[in-house]
């Protein structure tokens, strides 16, 4: 309400609680499992998974949500990868909802070093524009749904 989109982005990120104060190092720290780097109405299923072997990223989504109003055979989805000990970001682009059953990414090799810490985070964005019918919503082009954290993993 009278914010910026990308204001309410960062209310929706702090009201989250993404940073936590460290009484060790009396410092804010980012809390990985609490941030948001996609939000939106379009759906993601909770029971989306997450594996990681030798070089390898598996993603497993046993329901694609193709029921869903917010959900369309179309919508992309996207694999955000942080390595905070390298302090960098690794994002792929991943299959179209309808194909995202089982998908495999490779990781890093340069940066994903031995016992080197991740976070995987997943989220779905349209990909074009779909009018509204009597069970799906209307589908803008980058439209996302909210991200959702798969968890830490070492490589």
């Amino acid at each position: 309400k009278k914010q910026t989109p990308r204001n309410a982005f960062v209310k929706a990120n702090w009201d989250n609680g993404v940073l936590c104060w460290n009484e060790e190092t009396a410092t804010w720290e980012l809390c990985p499992e609490r941030l948001l780097l996609a939000q939106g109405p379009r759906h993601i299923p909770a029971e989306m998974t997450a594996e990681v072997e030798g070089n390898l990223l598996r993603i497993t989504c046993p329901d694609s949500g193709l029921g869903d109003m917010y959900a369309v055979p179309d919508d992309r989805l996207y694999v955000a990868v942080y390595l905070p000990d390298a302090q960098a970001t690794k994002l792929y682009a991943g299959p179209m909802r309808a194909d995202c059953a089982r998908c495999t990414f490779e990781l890093p090799g340069e940066r994903c070093t031995a016992h080197a810490t991740l976070h995987v985070y997943v989220w779905f964005q349209a990909t074009c524009f779909h009018r509204a019918t009597g069970s799906h919503a209307q589908v803008r082009p980058d439209q996302a749904s909210s991200s959702r954290y798969l968890g830490t993993f070492h490589c």
